[in-house]
């Protein structure tokens, strides 16, 4: 611990050892390299890294406890086996998409279903058949028609073209969602379907009964909140609250997680507690309604993490063991990824995890540090908690959060001390009120008014206040630089001892590790041009091109402005001009215009209807020390340094003539080409 005499260290354990955290560590790591070896060009040679701490521990632990380690480092390698295999399994199944591009009849299960600002409807479609042979997964389908009375549950049936889904490494990240989710087709649909019966299970039953009382008692920004709130499915929400909730840094109180968990089965442990009800009722039914709970949500990653951390500290009484909060963690993370050890690679998964373990770390640090305050103002002993909690989720977030989404909000720390206290009385209120008026539809509107009048308030509040002002941004951070980040925050945490005079220059080189692999990775050095592409299906293309006193973004179709900002956000861009291929150009402008960029570049047949910003229409132009040059067929290539980029599909005149392409149809997002010297380096 921190703090502690040098003669007690001597006495102590550098490290409790502790064997669910290890098996999840196993587990996890196993899963990550075979990520990296699939993926990221690592050859498997290097997996032998992993036997260098094994033989370490075993050659020196102690005499009489050598049996044990060699145990724990057979479990580790077993473990670590598991999770290779696992994952190597799970993507081998997903990439076995035997169903060919073409016209089907499907009938099929709606799991999901999402009204779009686009016009369409994208739905989710689960149990599904084509042409009467059962697809080998799910289906993602996007209903160009209305679809009326339809609601999640309900089996239906239509002709549309399918298109394998491809593989899980697809427009430069790796779409775990779709992989845990197992959506291996797309399916496009011009008419609308018709509904042959009801194919949902309970929970599926139940989502839709708790969706169509809300939305015919609330508003129907109201009950979009509160249907978030009690299922854990945003897709209601408009687009412009939810980013606006997002910069607030308190979106996930919309992600069922630890928080709806622990509320739920807390409220009803006191409560069994408090009416003094025997031991064989208070353990089992706080747990069966954690899980009926979790099922109502679908059973997401973050809802089942925490009902596993309830069951093991359920249990731990039963057991005669002591709780422990990075065990409890341990036991859940390796049930998830023994489960499917793709959870690994997807955000909710990570920032859930990183999230729980920095309260249980961390955050006891953080409060330790307050402990001369509360000596003289006892009052400030729940304010300094909070604080410290709010703290510790802030800095264990802020690598998935930065890599993810582009930006930290700074606003979250201050709104979440108000939120969540809010959110823990408001929240059981709101359920309760749900039951209720799914029990008795006819007194709903009586039951929600007071929870509806509450939302329509924090509905009100992330409307009319600007919580982008305040956003840490612009810079991203590597694989070894969120290791050394987190190996900080553990040794700042106090559960590794460390000897006198040796906590600080630890503490400094890892510091000094993060900020130098930050600044390799995100500085661009002068005669330098880097470029990154974001692809979104086929609809439309962008890429970054920054060099170093400009950033240029090139756009070939409409854009989806909260994608684009989160684009550049990652990327630190602010768009000093814009290069627009596209038919509609001044629809694209419009698109553009929350961009700070100065000038607008298209065709020379081209006019652009800009009055605030400078348009230039040339076929031919510079910017920077990079010249561009727009093709008829409306491709575009960039030069820089001798090295011809092209952006357009296959076969445009831009990809012929180019060094390196990027284009939709092999969409790479995230892949950043670094041109100096007349070399081109790729770099993910």
């Amino acid at each position: 611990m921190f703090g502690t005499r040098r003669e007690e260290i001597e006495k102590e354990k550098h490290i409790n050892l502790r064997p669910f955290a290890l098996s999840a560590a196993a587990l996890a790591a196993g899963a990550g390299f075979c990520y990296a070896a699939l993926y990221c060009g690592v050859h498997f040679l290097w997996s032998l890294l992993f036997f260098i701490p094994l033989v370490l521990w075993v050659l020196f632990a102690r005499c009489g406890k050598r049996i044990r380690a060699i145990a724990y480092a057979f479990l580790c390698l077993a473990l670590l086996g598991v999770g290779m295999g696992g994952f190597a399994l799970r993507m081998e199944a997903y990439s076995a998409q035997t169903f060919r591009e073409g016209e089907y009849a499907f009938v099929g299960t709606i799991s999901e279903l999402t009204a779009t600002q686009e016009g369409y409807t994208r739905v989710l479609l689960t149990d599904v058949t084509a042409d009467g042979r059962a697809l080998d997964g799910n289906a993602t389908v996007y209903f160009y028609a209305s679809l009326k009375n339809g609601e999640e549950g309900m089996k239906v049936a239509f002709t549309g073209k399918l298109s394998p889904a491809g593989s899980a490494l697809r427009y430069g990240s790796f779409r775990a969602d779709m992989v845990l989710s197992n959506i291996k087709y797309t399916v496009t649909c011009y008419a609308a379907p018709v509904y042959v019966g009801d194919g949902g299970n309970i929970f599926t039953s139940v989502r839709t009964r708790i969706r169509s009382v809300l939305y015919a008692s609330l508003d129907e920004e109201e009950a979009a909140l509160a249907y978030a709130l009690t299922t854990g499915n945003t897709d209601g929400i408009e687009e412009g609250l939810m980013e606006s909730v997002r910069y607030g840094g308190v979106a996930h109180i919309f992600a069922v997680s630890g928080l709806h968990i622990g509320i739920v089965y807390g409220a009803l442990a006191f409560l069994f507690k408090k009416l003094r009800a025997p031991r064989w009722l208070r353990l089992p039914i706080p747990l069966v309604a954690a899980f009926l709970f979790c099922g109502v949500c679908g059973f997401s990653a973050s809802a089942l993490r925490a009902f596993l951390i309830c069951l093991a500290f359920a249990l731990c009484p039963v057991f005669g063991v002591r709780r422990d909060g990075i065990e409890g963690a341990g036991f859940a993370c390796a049930i998830i990824l023994l489960m499917n050890p793709v959870h690994l690679l997807s955000v909710g998964f990570q920032l859930s995890m990183a999230a729980y373990l920095s309260i249980v770390a961390l955050a006891p640090a953080f409060e330790r540090g307050t402990a001369g305050i509360l000596r003289k103002a006892p009052v400030l002993k729940k304010p300094l908690s909070a604080l410290a909690v709010g703290c510790a989720v802030q800095l264990g977030m802020l690598p998935v959060m930065l890599n993810s989404f582009g930006y930290v909000s700074v606003w979250g720390l201050l709104l979440n001390l108000a939120v969540l206290p809010l959110f823990s009385l408001f929240f059981p209120i709101l359920l309760a009120a749900v039951m209720l008026s799914c029990l008795f539809p006819v007194a709903a509107p009586v039951f929600l008014f007071l929870p509806g009048k509450g939302l329509a308030l924090f509905a009100a509040v992330f409307r009319f206040i600007d919580f982008s002002s305040l956003l840490l941004k612009g810079f991203v951070l590597s694989f070894a630089a969120c290791v050394c980040f987190y190996l900080l925050l553990f040794l700042w945490s106090g559960r590794i001892n460390v000897r006198e005079g040796m906590l600080s220059p630890l503490a400094c080189f890892l510091a000094a590790a993060v900020v130098v692999q930050a600044v390799l990775v995100n500085y661009i050095p002068p005669q330098t041009c880097r470029v990154v592409q974001m692809c979104y299906y086929d609809d439309y293309c962008c890429a970054l091109v920054q060099t170093e006193n400009a950033d240029v973004l090139i756009v070939n179709g409409r854009v989806d402005s909260s994608r684009l900002q989160t684009f550049l956000f990652r990327h630190g861009a602010a768009p000093d001009a814009v290069v627009i291929a596209a038919e509609n150009a001044n629809a694209v402008a419009g698109s553009l215009l929350f961009t700070p960029f100065e000038t607008a570049y298209v065709p020379a047949d081209v006019t652009l209807e800009l009055r605030t910003r400078r348009t230039v229409s040339a076929d031919v132009f510079s910017v920077d020390g990079a010249d561009y040059r727009f093709h008829a067929d409306g491709s575009v290539s960039v030069v820089f340094d001798d090295i011809t980029g092209g952006f357009g599909p296959i076969g445009s005149s831009a990809a012929a003539r180019a060094d390196f392409t990027l284009f939709p149809a092999e969409g790479r997002d995230g892949l950043i080409f670094r041109m100096e010297s007349g070399i081109l380096s790729v770099n993910r």
